[in-house]
């Protein structure tokens, strides 16, 4: 595993970083799956937007709804789960 600090390679046993002292947090299995959500819904929000050009150039306003929708909505959600993040770690 890698240091979140310095990037320098740590045991997973580790409590903290050995270079830089960095405390090591011990992610739970919901906080994996948590990255792997939010991971996710980066991906759909940029599926989303490779989505709208296509529906430029082929004049379809269904395309271009839809894709909107998903960019504004997984922004949305992307705002929140950082919010969330931010007022834990205050």
């Amino acid at each position: 595993m890698k240091c979140p600090e310095c990037s320098k390679q740590i045991s997973d046993k580790a409590e903290v970083c050995p270079s830089c002292g960095y405390p090591i947090k011990k992610q739970t299995p919901e906080g994996k799956f948590q990255k792997w959500r939010e991971k996710r819904l980066k991906y759909l929000v940029i599926l989303c937007l490779a989505c709208l050009p296509v529906g430029i150039a082929l004049k379809e306003p269904v395309v271009l709804i839809l894709a909107s929708i998903g960019v504004v909505a997984g922004c949305i959600k992307l705002s929140s789960i950082k919010t969330k993040r931010m007022n834990r770690n205050s």
